[in-house]
């Protein structure tokens, strides 16, 4: 024999590996569930603070326009301005009356006791409160559509994205007209 001889078993066998593959979800959950909390945020400011009630009218249309113009894949014939377009209305469409709606948190009080500094102060800090609120509905709308379209085809990330969006700023106005109710009857 020329001399190559099998090598003797290990003493020490390494354990076996478990062949278990963990099932990952194609929704994410995470995001959904985050962009849900804040159209339910959205909702109470929009409701709490009793504003007009025409502000729901541009908060719906703008959160519509958010939705399907961060959903909306780029085509050939798209240019992205035409998609840019639909998100800075959608934006602007709720922003305005986010901004309406924290401005008349206190508005029952009286201005003879205000201060005019710190009335200005209030204004600027409610209004870039409106404007956070809708940015990271904006960030957190792109990020999950973004998502949704790797694991889904367009209709259903749509779907899943404007129900999430609607069904958030709906029970977040009625919790608010809930809180609403109750404060004034007590």
């Amino acid at each position: 024999m020329t001399g190559s001889r099998p090598n003797p078993p290990p003493t020490n066998p390494a354990p076996a590996l478990s062949l278990s593959r963990t099932v990952k979800s194609s929704m994410p959950w995470g995001l959904i569930s985050s962009l849900f909390t804040l159209y339910v945020l959205i909702g109470l400011v929009l409701s709490v603070s009793a504003p007009p009630y025409w502000v729901w009218v541009p908060a719906i249309l703008g959160t519509g326009m958010l939705a399907v113009g961060l959903t909306q894949p780029l085509t050939v014939h798209q240019s992205p301005s035409q998609v840019g377009l639909l998100v800075y209305l959608g934006g602007l469409m709720l922003v305005v009356p986010l901004a309406v709606a924290v401005n008349y948190v206190g508005g029952d009080q009286s201005f003879d006791n205000i201060r005019f500094a710190i009335a200005l102060v209030s204004l600027v800090i409610l209004t870039l409160l409106a404007v956070l609120l809708t940015a990271a509905a904006a960030i957190v709308t792109a990020r999950t559509a973004a998502q949704l379209m790797r694991t889904a085809d367009y209709q259903r990330s749509l779907s899943v994205l404007l129900i999430t969006c609607f069904l958030g700023i709906l029970l977040g106005g009625l919790a608010g007209f809930l809180i609403l109710m109750l404060t004034a009857g007590a």
